[in-house]
């Protein structure tokens, strides 16, 4: 009786073993297969997407369409400007209500709804994680997002981040902030010595690693560094940086 029932245990635990590989697999598989699609326009002027070989996955019928990204992508179904989400074989996912959207980043999207005309994020069915109370927002990198709200006393609009929680983890002091990449976020600050604005770099704690001297940062609101190289504008010279801030060289067009 005993033996009997050990033989049911250890049943019982390879029938979970099974089912949650078949889960991981099929998480895994349907990730690679989001990576491998990407819009295209039809002569309908309407878009799409299509796997690695060409071959149509998602029938075009979509007045936009964007990248997948997280395994999910916004569309826009008709002239309408609202965006939601698909998945990877064209299942709507998030219903298209939101005026603006972003990506999905570790887990989370920056989305603005028409009734408040705010930005908040949601995770990946729909539900609201981060209320909807910023001007604007970018996406998650290293566990925070750059974000933008009105401070009560001056009136003015700052950037600032805020961790997944929806926690102020950057104070909110900046002019403008871009994302996070390679550990690495692009902040603009008014300098009063030189009586204009300028750019710097911060890391994930807040400390400004590369002093506010560059004219402007190309692409800021996007990952800057990629492959330990940012492109920036400094006394008047479009030019390469590493993330010591050594010039790497002019920008070739």
């Amino acid at each position: 009786m005993q033996k009997e029932k050990e033989t049911k245990i250890v049943l019982v635990e390879s029938w979970i073993k099974a089912i949650v590989g078949y889960g991981i697999l099929v998480f895994w598989a349907v990730g690679l297969q989001a990576q491998d699609l990407k819009p295209f326009q039809a002569d309908s002027k309407l878009w799409g997407y299509k796997n690695q070989q060409g071959e149509e996955v998602i029938p075009a019928k979509y007045f936009r369409a964007f990248l997948y990204s997280n395994g999910l992508a916004i569309v826009q179904p008709t002239s309408d400007p609202v965006y939601g989400f698909i998945d990877p074989i064209g299942n709507e996912v998030i219903s298209p209500k939101f005026i603006n959207a972003g990506p999905f980043s570790e887990g989370l999207a920056a989305v603005e709804l028409l009734a408040s005309a705010h930005w908040g994020f949601i995770d990946k069915t729909g539900k609201t994680v981060i209320p909807f109370e910023y001007k604007s927002a970018g996406t998650f990198s290293g566990g925070l997002a750059p974000v933008s709200k009105i401070i009560k006393e001056s009136g003015q609009r700052r950037w600032g981040f805020i961790d997944q929680k929806g926690r102020e983890i950057i104070p909110f002091q900046y002019l403008q902030a871009g994302n996070f990449s390679e550990g690495l976020a692009a902040v603009c600050l008014f300098v009063p010595e030189l009586e204009k604005n300028r750019w710097g770099f911060l890391d994930l704690s807040g400390k400004v690693v590369l002093p506010f001297e560059y004219e402007d940062v190309v692409g800021y609101s996007a990952p800057v560094f990629s492959e330990g190289k940012a492109k920036v504008w400094k006394e008047g010279k479009h030019i390469y940086i590493d993330k010591t801030g050594k010039s790497l060289g002019s920008v070739t067009y």
